[in-house]
């Protein structure tokens, strides 16, 4: 807002379009409160702007802008997923910067070769009728080609949003007309109101996803649904009116045990259940006393010989009175939640709501806000065999912030281990814009990958400067 008159009026500098009017392009709007900040050089018409997407500069009281500088969109979602002749697909989610995805090769890094992936090898999954953010996108667990992309239209207010399905990793691009990809098509959900719109946050494979097909998603009226094709089809499976599905875990021995585990929040009233089926989905039941601000689970490996039969527990991120996590156990038959049991030099410390990671040779690694991560055993109630991994790092698997933004902008972990963990011991983490990875199992990491930068769209000329196309 500026005012001339010492504050007795007042004109509305908050525009969207200032860049396409002068020749650059779209700009980002500045409308969220959260990521701008504005300072005067005072007795000149000078102001900077910071935004999330940049740095501008006003040299006439606002009503016209350069822009600076830009910054490389937040990553908040990774998934790490085989691909063929040994290789992994890396895909991220970004706040503003739209979903990436590319295959790579892990023996260079491993073998010391390289020290980086290649340059540019993540494409941008980008569609020119949505918008930047909220979005998400998972790929097949085997190398089939399916994945999935869930994107937010630009007019969400009156159109429905997208959920794509593709069967060659969008390699045709985000295109939905059969003469130009006939490898992609839009997926119907079922909508508990179909007035509204809808939001998917989970989309979950059976492990056994290329041999019966089973699939799930989860988000805001949408419930959970289920697909037993592939994804050609969903059908509701638990209906939540007015709910949020934030998370959707399946046991490791889903195929024979049938357990899916989810967090279902209630945004009015700040509280998130537990909900579990031991049957795929046929029936739920919410677990009683399980009422927290339950942030993000991951089933891990009970070392105690006493619950060597039950083989994992639910471990469990909650937001605490300062938005800082804690976290808490809960194991079968009775789902009894206690608080994790860690060794009292570890006292105080607050764990990420997007980085607890179980690995199948038995550990947890639980990153830590501010930095670094914990890593040890679950036995019991207890943590034990800890050691501090990455404390002296830059990297920072899960910030303060994240807390108070609740599941906004939350689609997915920001750490994942390579499908190949048994045999190479990789663990990939996300941190602000940046990828980094251990190829020993979390002793050590370095970074791999940094997402493309954008070059600023507008400086003062009637030339559009790009490096990558987002919109």
């Amino acid at each position: 807002m500026l005012s001339r008159d010492r504050g007795f009026n007042w004109k509305n500098l908050s525009i969207d379009d200032f860049f396409f009017r002068e020749g650059g392009g779209l700009a980002a709007s500045w409308r969220e409160r959260e990521f701008s900040h504005v300072v005067g050089v005072p007795g000149t018409a000078r102001i900077f702007l910071g935004t999330f997407t940049g740095v501008y500069r006003s040299d006439d009281h606002g009503e016209s802008w350069l822009e600076l500088d830009t910054i490389t969109r937040h990553i908040k979602g990774l998934s790490v997923v085989k691909a063929p002749k040994g290789q992994v697909r890396l895909s991220t989610c970004t706040y503003g910067g739209f979903c990436w995805s590319g295959v790579a090769d892990l023996k260079p890094l491993r073998n010391g070769s390289k020290s980086k992936f290649p340059d540019e090898f993540m494409t941008q999954l980008s569609y020119e009728d949505a918008r930047t953010e909220y979005n998400n996108v998972a790929f097949s667990p085997s190398p089939t080609g399916i994945g999935f992309i869930y994107l937010v239209t630009k007019g969400y207010k009156t159109k429905k949003n997208f959920f794509f399905r593709t069967t060659d990793n969008f390699a045709g691009g985000l295109n939905i007309f059969p003469n130009t990809n006939s490898n992609m098509s839009m997926v119907d959900l079922p909508l508990s109101s179909p007035e509204k719109n809808y939001v998917v946050h989970a989309i979950e494979f059976s492990p056994t996803f290329a041999i019966d097909g089973i699939m799930f998603v989860g988000g805001v009226n949408i419930g959970i649904c289920k697909s037993t094709d592939y994804g050609l089809t969903f059908q509701t499976i638990l209906e939540l009116p007015n709910r949020m599905v934030t998370q959707i875990v399946l046991s490791p021995k889903f195929a024979i045990n049938g357990i899916i585990f989810t967090i279902v929040k209630n945004v009015d009233e700040r509280t998130a259940n537990i909900y579990i089926s031991e049957d795929s989905g046929k029936k739920w039941k919410m677990i009683p006393g399980s009422e927290k601000e339950w942030r993000s689970i991951s089933l891990t490996i009970d070392t105690t010989g006493k619950y060597k039969k039950m083989q994992h527990a639910l471990v469990g991120v909650v937001s605490n009175e300062s938005f800082h996590g804690s976290v808490l156990v809960m194991r079968q038959p009775q789902y009894k939640t206690y608080p994790l049991n860690i060794p009292w030099k570890y006292k105080g410390i607050n764990f990420s709501r997007d980085s607890n990671l179980r690995t199948q040779d038995g550990k947890l690694l639980l990153g830590m806000v501010g930095g670094g991560a914990l890593e040890g055993k679950l036995k019991g109630k207890n943590f034990v065999s800890i050691k501090i991994r990455g404390n002296d790092q830059r990297w920072t698997f899960g910030e303060s912030s994240y807390f108070s933004e609740g599941t906004r902008k939350l689609f997915s972990h920001i750490v994942a281990k390579s499908p190949h963990y048994t045999k190479d011991g990789t663990i990939f983490g996300a941190s602000h814009y940046e990828i980094y990875a251990s190829h020993n199992r979390g002793k050590t990491w370095n970074l791999v990958y940094t997402l493309p930068f954008m070059a600023p769209r507008y400086s003062g000329s009637n030339r559009t400067l790009w490096t990558k196309q987002f919109f």
